[in-house]
């Protein structure tokens, strides 16, 4: 009863935080969950521990942190049944349990989907998956060309729409850069903590994970603890938690950096140094005490590295005059003139979609000349790659004008995001294959969205001004979702 002596209407319940926090519950006993499977060894109570954690780790995420999920299932790269992801005789496996989420996910986020779609990157990935799709029907390699259509259509397009769409929706890149950190920080811990059993050939790798798909992520991540350590630490006006993030960063960075050395993948590394030449350049035209930190940070890191291989690596690959790496080197030579021959070949449809190993080697098998726009040219032909250079060359010439507009905050993550970049794209160079290097894909719609952010209005809902074929007019509160301000 009010003041007035009428009767009080009773508090609205919020029934979707109550119902929320029931996946916040059971997620506190996850990992105790996850411990007591792990220990046991097969039999029901494994098996329905495993359920249980996967069940209730896979609905929190969804709930509260869906792009930790949606960056682990994209980058683990499988949608079929893995027998080592589903013990005993269950009849599916956990990176099954996650394509269903990131599908349920689709769904939930239609609109924002539908947003990103009309985005440069998206609106080209669509186009890459249609030319993959069509380029099985003239492929001399059909058996691989179809294993590259299925993981895009399964794994790398649903993913990426997912994952920028959640980017748009809170209006913010923090949520995915941490997914990205965490991601790459556990499978960094667990192959340093079982080290002895992860070493393959040499060199360390993490649950499944080869090398080189582990040197990537942990690269990755390492840039995101150093960058975003030195960026709190830099704050003005620091507060307790900037201290503490700041600090978490960069040591968190030394058991990142560990990891890194031991995969000694030689691409990554190179793509690292390139990318802190690029933090290095912007700091020089910002901050000088900011450049002698990371050419402090630098030479300590190349002692470190040096350290950590004599230690712990029966040979280092980077010694380049070892035999074993001249003989991979000299490989790498072969496979470029081979490819030169194709594209020279069939220079405007390529060879098909997975056609290259046949027409190099005669055998229809997962092999590549490990340079993405080489394989691009020699299956697709070199308009499609012309129009592929074009958009990464439009979104990245577009950063600059972008940067200068931005506000401080918005700085940094642009920042970042292009530093990320120069180290993706570096990596695509080098290594891997169009499925192995997806990843590009993801950070280059983050990009392309943390650059409208910074040009947006700040009192209103985020507009994808000129970022590509959408008028801004299209774009309403419903549309881009009631999350508050920028970088909530």
């Amino acid at each position: 009863m009010n003041a007035s002596g009428a009767l009080a209407a009773p508090p609205r319940v919020d029934w979707v935080r109550r119902l929320r926090l029931i996946p916040a519950t059971l997620a506190a006993g996850a990992p105790a969950l996850l411990g007591l499977a792990m220990v046991l060894t097969s039999g029901d109570a494994k098996i329905a521990l495993f359920v249980a954690t996967v069940t209730v780790g896979i609905g929190w995420a969804v709930v509260y942190w869906p792009e930790f999920l949606v960056i682990g299932y994209f980058l683990a790269g499988r949608y079929g049944f893995e027998d080592r992801l589903a013990p005993g005789e269950l009849p599916f496996s956990a990176n099954q349990v996650a394509f269903v989420a990131v599908l349920a996910l689709l769904a939930i986020h239609i609109r924002h989907v539908i947003v990103v779609m009309r985005t440069w990157t998206m609106s080209f990935l669509i186009l890459f998956t249609a030319i993959l799709t069509l380029g099985i029907l003239w492929s001399r390699g059909p058996e691989y060309g179809t294993y590259k259509v299925l993981h895009t259509l399964f794994v790398v397009l649903p993913s990426s729409l997912v994952m920028l769409a959640l980017v748009h929706r809170r209006r913010s890149l923090v949520p995915f850069l941490a997914a990205l950190f965490g991601l790459g920080i556990g499978l960094d811990l667990v192959g340093l903590a079982t080290f002895e059993t992860s070493v393959q050939v040499g060199r360390l790798t993490s649950l499944g994970s080869g090398p080189i798909v582990l040197a990537r992520v942990v690269g990755a991540a390492l840039l995101v603890s150093v960058i975003g350590g030195i960026h709190f630490l830099r704050a003005p006006d620091r507060r307790w938690w900037e201290l503490g993030l700041g600090v978490g960063g960069l040591v968190a960075s030394l058991p990142l950096f560990a990891g890194f050395v031991l995969t000694q993948s030689r691409g990554p590394a190179v793509a690292l140094v390139l990318a802190l030449g690029m933090y290095a350049a912007i700091s020089f035209a910002t901050d000088w005490r900011r450049l002698l930190a990371i050419v402090g940070l630098t030479a300590a890191a190349l002692v470190g590295a040096e350290f950590v291989i004599e230690e712990f690596a029966a040979w280092s690959r980077f010694d380049m005059e070892h035999p074993a790496n001249m003989v991979s080197l000299d490989g790498r030579i072969e496979m470029l003139d081979l490819s030169l021959a194709v594209i020279l070949d069939a220079p405007i449809l390529g060879v098909g979609t997975g056609g290259w190993p046949v027409a190099v080697y005669g055998l229809d098998m997962r092999t590549y000349p490990h340079n993405f726009f080489v394989e691009m040219a020699a299956e697709h032909g070199v308009v499609i790659t012309g129009l592929l250079a074009a958009l990464f060359a439009g979104v990245a010439l577009r950063w600059i004008p972008a940067y200068r507009r931005a506000g401080s905050e918005d700085r940094s993550l642009l920042v970042l995001t292009l530093v990320l970049f120069v180290y993706l794209f570096a990596n695509i160079q080098f290594s891997g294959d169009l499925i192995d290097n997806r990843l590009i894909w993801i950070l280059l719609g983050a990009m392309e969205l943390a650059m409208v952010f910074s040009l947006a209005p700040r009192d209103g809902a985020a507009m994808l001004v000129a970022s590509g074929p959408i008028a801004p007019e299209e774009f309403d509160a419903d549309a881009t979702g009631d999350v508050g301000p920028p970088g909530t």
